[in-house]
């Protein structure tokens, strides 16, 4: 596979771009925000770190939120078909091979690594999901190791000059599936690798370690993470239930951006109560669950019959 380009401008791939933009934006989503471009480093070679919770829609919001031609890096096994592979390369993925691939194929990572140096030293935009495969929910899973290994690599082959900068990536979706719903993502603030140099000339593996612990937590900084398994379902209801009060307490105005704001507030307060008081939120979960049921049982949604509306306005609704 060649990929001695994949680094440059290409017009043909803009003018693809550029349709598929409109497509993505205009029609398929309702609503597009985008926060913190602010926090991506200009000059700097720079490596996007994102959750993964929707397939190719995840990589297509980065691509139509950034002005460069960013470079993605994806699982080899769909590269196996040799026109697949070429038109996955015009479109500026890589493969990586993990052990699953089979060991003989782990010396074709070596492309991928030469490559992703000249995509860095090009200060073209690199991103990986570091979870490396994708579930429809908001959790941040344990990050894999594919982004350290690449960074410090590239860092090493040039005495750590590149000052590479990794962004944190929160990607969130109002619906999974359904069209017209809105999608944000969120550009955290840069993590330096040169941060880790020391660390990483006495111990490599401590240094992948501090990387994956620092860009686990920047990545939950900026996107909805629900850490909790059992009671999951009660935060999720909650958020829909509960964002018009919390963003009058927190005396915002109602738009996508504050509500993620709120969602996030809310998701903290329940995280502390159930360290705190788990038979509280144990009870809360009958009590939510019960109402879930009936909404699902009269095909209702919960914002029909907010508290304070009239039979009259729930009726118009």
């Amino acid at each position: 596979m060649n990929f001695s380009k994949i680094e440059k401008w290409s017009w043909a791939y803009q003018l693809l771009r550029v349709f598929v933009k409109f497509a993505h934006n205009v029609v398929f989503y309702k609503k597009v925000c985008i926060t913190g471009l602010e926090n991506i480093p200009k000059d700097k070679p720079v490596f996007f770190a994102p959750n993964h919770q929707n397939a190719l829609m995840d990589a297509l919001i980065i691509l139509f939120a950034v002005k460069k031609q960013p470079v993605f890096v994806a699982r080899s096994d769909i590269f196996k078909n040799p026109l697949i592979a070429k038109i996955l390369i015009f479109l500026k993925i890589l493969p990586a091979y993990r052990i699953t691939d089979g060991k003989e194929n782990l010396k074709k990572n070596n492309e991928l690594f030469k490559t992703s140096v000249r995509v860095l030293e090009n200060n073209t935009y690199l991103t990986l999901f570091p979870e490396t495969t994708h579930i429809d929910k908001r959790r941040l899973r344990v990050l894999k190791k594919g982004i350290q290994r690449i960074v410090f690599q590239t860092e090493e082959a040039n005495d750590f000059r590149l000052d590479i900068q990794i962004v944190p990536v929160g990607i969130y979706y109002s619906n999974y599936w359904n069209f017209r719903s809105t999608i944000q993502i969120n550009f955290g603030k840069p993590i330096p690798v040169s941060k880790f140099k020391d660390l990483y000339k006495e111990n490599p593996q401590k240094a992948m370690l501090a990387l994956r612990d620092e860009m686990s937590k920047g990545i939950i900084d900026v996107m909805i993470h629900i850490k909790s398994e059992e009671y999951y379902d009660m935060y999720e209801l909650l958020r829909d239930m509960y964002d018009t009060r919390m963003l009058e307490r927190m005396q915002l105005p109602f738009n996508q951006k504050n509500k993620f704001k709120a969602d996030k507030k809310l998701i903290d307060a329940l995280d502390k109560e159930l360290e705190s008081n788990p038979e509280t939120i144990k009870q809360l979960n009958e009590k939510v669950s019960e109402y879930g049921k009936k909404l699902k049982k009269y095909n209702i949604r919960d914002w029909i019959i907010r508290e304070n509306e009239t039979w009259g306005k729930v009726l118009l609704k």
